[in-house]
C-alpha cells in the first residue's frame, strides 16, 4: 500500500505507528513519544510518565476535564491520525 492509498482510507483504525511527535506551542519543544492507546476520537501518548490525550480531529491535547493545553500533535502525525 502506498502513502496515497493510506490517505484515502478512513482513519478509524490505528495507522501503522507506535510513536508520535508532539509539539509545545508555547516553547516549540518537540518530543517523540510512544502511543499508549487510541479510540475513535483520541490518541493517547506517554510523555515521560504523563499520559497526554490528543484529539484525532484537531490534533490538540484535550486534558481530562476539558481544559486547554499548548501541546499538539506534529503535522505529519496529525495527518496520520486525523479523522474526518
Amino acid at each position: 500500500m502506498s502513502d496515497d492509498d493510506e490517505k484515502t482510507l478512513p482513519h478509524v483504525q490505528a495507522p501503522h505507528a507506535t510513536m508520535a511527535t508532539i509539539v509545545d506551542g508555547s516553547s516549540g519543544t518537540r518530543a517523540r513519544v510512544p502511543i499508549v492507546s487510541f479510540d475513535e476520537a483520541y490518541v493517547s501518548v506517554d510523555a515521560v510518565g504523563e499520559v497526554k490525550r490528543f484529539s484525532r480531529q484537531t490534533g490538540f491535547e484535550i486534558p481530562p476535564g476539558g481544559s486547554w493545553s499548548a501541546w499538539r500533535l506534529a503535522g505529519r502525525d496529525l495527518r496520520r491520525w486525523r479523522i474526518d
